[in-house]
């Protein structure tokens, strides 16, 4: 699992987090995978449980202005996995950094 959490100061905008959520989901669907994103104060949704749903990398978000978590890279090779975390932190930084 990877988080990327968000800094408090006056130029804060919680709505960052949606977008990193949203770009995430859909550079796991370049990636082959589903792209979901899961509001982590809702209930679990029925694609969690699936058999390509439980092995799957996915986007967790904790609310607006929370945390972004991909989860499920375990699942992956170290390869994959390093290569996707790069994709990933690229994108953050780009969201980030947009002022």
């Amino acid at each position: 699992m990877v988080f990327y959490a968000f800094g408090n100061d006056e130029d804060y905008n919680p709505l960052r987090g949606v977008l990193l959520a949203e770009n995430l989901a859909e550079l796991l669907k370049g990636e082959g995978y589903m792209g979901r994103i899961l509001n982590a104060q809702g209930p679990r949704p029925r694609w969690r449980f699936t058999t390509r749903g439980i092995k799957e990398p996915y986007i967790e978000i904790d609310g607006i202005g929370g945390p972004v978590a991909i989860r499920k890279l375990t699942h992956l090779s170290d390869e994959a996995q390093d290569e996707l975390v790069a994709k990933a932190d690229k994108i953050y930084r780009e969201i980030m950094n947009d002022d």
